[in-house]
Formats: structure tokens, sequence, C-alpha cells
């Protein structure tokens, strides 16, 4: 028996297996769910490793349905090597024989196939090879796009490229455990009050910040500030900070020098450079640099909540480009004797 036979065939020979005029069935998954038939009392079942552990345990159910000892045999293929899940499965629908297991099995799925522990550090299957950490990030988003109609503002992982010195010193906290906690929670800190609750966690354990470890700190906010604002990488040269902004996140550029500051007045546009801007330096301290450049993506941060209130597409870029104006070439001065 199998689903591609025509409808009366198929339930003549059902009915002939049900009377007790046929002694063995051949069938596919057909059998499943759903019969009732009480005199069945052994199952063979070929290839079970290809089998989940649903289809085992109800293709199981189908035989003691009565007062009859039953037998069910799950085989696999011989010189095919199992994978790691089908033997699980396997060893499960083998332990589980008691009457009401359903709810155990059910429960061992779950795991095998990777659901894990959504309140809690403890995972199983696949959201333990990508972390609780990057699961909840994942969720977040998940979240946001549905509430947001499918639209959502391009998240940008941004890169900081400046030469500082940022670490926790072995003097500052002495076990290494400890210290890769702590670069692990700064690494997926994504807010600033997370990382201002951070610093004072370290401060309040292992006592004032030395300088290294301030400007560990100075990174990360700027990180955050820089992935909020939609900059991709900030990268020092020689005398100027380079931010460069991910596809179709450019800011308004009149809206940028129109938001007043002094810092403002030293950024400049390279020419026939659409995706990034340049801050000259004025001071060259690690201290003013990051001041600096935290001044700029604060203003950028502004203007993309403010493009969000007032739902401005992404990538909008004022059509009046602001651009150094070219040098007129001096006049020729006449000779006069």
């Amino acid at each position: 028996g199998h689903g591609q036979m025509p409808a009366k065939i198929l339930e003549k020979i059902m009915a002939d297996f049900l009377r007790g005029e046929i002694d063995c069935l051949v069938c596919t998954m057909i059998i499943e769910s759903g019969l009732d038939i009480p005199n069945v009392n052994t199952l063979i079942v070929d290839e079970a490793e290809r089998l989940g552990l649903s289809q085992m345990y109800q293709l199981r159910g189908r035989v003691g349905r009565s007062a009859r000892q039953a037998w069910a045999y799950f085989f696999y293929s011989k010189h095919k090597r199992l994978t790691r899940e089908a033997s699980e499965r396997l060893e499960t629908i083998e332990e589980h024989t008691a009457l009401g297991s359903g709810f155990k099995i059910a429960l061992r799925d779950l795991q095998i196939r990777g659901a894990g522990n959504i309140l809690g550090e403890s995972q199983s299957g696949h959201i333990a090879s990508i972390g609780f950490s990057l699961y909840m990030e994942l969720l977040e988003e998940a979240v946001n796009k549905a509430r947001h109609g499918g639209t959502t503002h391009e998240r940008v992982d941004a890169a900081i490229e400046i030469p500082m010195t940022a670490y926790f010193p072995t003097c500052y906290i002495p076990e290494e455990e400890t210290r890769v906690e702590l670069y692990s929670r700064l690494a997926r800190c994504s807010d600033t009050a997370l990382l201002h609750e951070i610093r004072e966690e370290c401060e309040d354990r292992f006592g004032p910040l030395p300088y290294d470890s301030e400007g560990l700190f100075s990174i990360s906010r700027m990180r955050i500030l820089a992935s909020r604002a939609g900059v991709k990488k900030i990268t020092r040269v020689i005398n100027h900070l380079r931010f460069e902004f991910g596809d179709n996140l450019l800011p308004d550029i009149g809206r940028l020098f129109n938001s007043g500051g002094e810092i403002l007045r030293q950024i400049y546009f390279e020419p026939n450079d659409r995706n990034s801007v340049n801050l000259n330096l004025l001071r060259d301290t690690p201290e003013a640099v990051f001041a600096d450049a935290e001044s700029i993506l604060q203003v950028l941060v502004q203007l993309k909540e403010e493009d969000a209130e007032k739902e401005v597409p992404l990538g909008t870029i004022s059509t009046k480009v602001f651009r150094p104006a070219a040098r007129k070439p001096p006049k020729r001065r006449k000779n006069t004797f």
C-alpha cells in the first residue's frame, strides 16, 4: 500500500488486511497515523535513520493496540554511517517504551533539533553553536522588523582604526578568565548606558581604571555611537579622521553643515567621494581626537534620529552638495615700462 495507488485498490487491500486475509502488509509512511488494527503485533521499519522522532513514535503506535505482545523493529542501513542526530533519535525511541512516554520524546526531539532554552544560558542544538547572546540579538532584530512592518534601519557594525593603547593590564585584572569575559561583554555591548554600568562594575571590583583601560572604554563608546550613526569605519590618517558610511547611509550634507558647532567647520569632503567625510584634527592628543570624533558622531546620531521620527527614507542625500570653491586663476598683470 502506498499513496500513489488508486483509492479503490488501496481500500480493498486495507480491508483484506484488516480481516486477516493478508498476513503481511508492505507499505510506505502512509500508515503513520490514523490506523487502528488490533491484530497487528509486529512492525518492521527499514532505513529508520531517515525518519524523525515523531514519525518513529507514530509508526510504533500502530502496533500493541490490544492485549497481545507487540514488537517494533527499526533497522538502519548497514554500510551507512549514521549522523549524531540520527543515532540520538534511535537511542531515544529505544529508551522510551513505557506508556505515556510521548511527552518525554517530544522534549528530547526539541533538544536534538535545537530549540534550546530561551530563558537561560543552558542551550542545546543549533542555538548552542551561535551562542545565547547572538541568538537574542537576532530575535530582537526579528521583533523590531515585525513591529515596523518589515522596514528597519540597517544595522552597521563599526570598525575603529585609531592607534591607541586599549586593554586591561594584568596588574589591574590578574585573572585571565575575568579579562576575557570583560572583553566579550564590551564587544557585545550596544548601548552607552550598559557600557557605563560595565565601567562602574570594573571600578567597583578592581579600583580606578588605568590609562590603558580608559582607551578601551573610549573605543567601545565610539563604536556604539558610530553604529547608531550609520558609520561603517573610522580611520586615523595622519592629521585627519575619515568617517566611512555604509551603502545608502550618507547623511544629508547640507543639514550636517548647518547643525552648528565649531567642530563642524573642520569637516571637508574629498572630490568624487560620496561615501565618506573627513575631519581635520587641530589637536593631536588621543583624548582630543576621541573628543572631536565623538562630537561629530553625536551630531550624526541626532540627524539620524530626526530622520527616523519624520520617517525619512534611508540614504536621502541633499541636493545641495557643498564642495570647496574652486580657486580662481590670478589675474594677469600688464607690464608697464
